[in-house]
C-alpha cells in the first residue's frame, strides 16, 4: 500500500508530505496505480522546483518521496493543494492501494 502523510498547520497549510510504499495493484513495473501516484507526485515536485526555487526541501529516492516547505507562499500552497487533491482522487478510486493521512 502507498502511504501518504501530509502535515498541515491548524489553518490547513501544507508543511510536509511524505510518501512511501508500493500500490501492489499489478505486477512490478506494470502497476498503473503506482504509476499514477508517482506521476502526480513527481510532476508536482518538478513544478515546485522550477516555479519556486529554494521554497522546499525535496527528496525522491529509495521508494520514498519527501517534501518540506521552507519558504511558504500563497502560490506554493495552491500547487501543493493541487497535488493533494489529485492524490486524494486516486485514493478514492483505489482505497486498497493508497492511504492518505493529514495531521497537524
Amino acid at each position: 500500500m502507498i502511504q501518504i502523510r501530509f502535515e498541515t498547520t491548524e489553518t490547513g497549510l501544507i508543511r510536509t508530505m511524505t510518501m512511501t510504499g508500493h500500490a501492489n495493484a499489478g505486477p512490478y513495473g506494470q502497476d498503473l496505480v503506482c504509476a499514477g501516484v508517482s506521476a502526480v507526485a513527481l510532476s508536482s515536485l518538478n513544478a515546485i522546483d522550477l516555479l519556486y526555487p529554494d521554497a522546499c526541501t525535496m527528496m525522491a529516492e529509495n521508494n520514498k518521496i519527501f517534501l518540506k516547505v521552507d519558504h511558504d507562499s500563497h502560490d506554493l500552497q495552491i500547487t501543493l493543494k493541487t497535488m493533494s487533491t489529485q492524490l486524494s482522487a486516486l485514493a478514492s478510486e483505489y482505497p486498497k492501494s493508497i492511504r492518505i493521512r493529514y495531521s497537524n
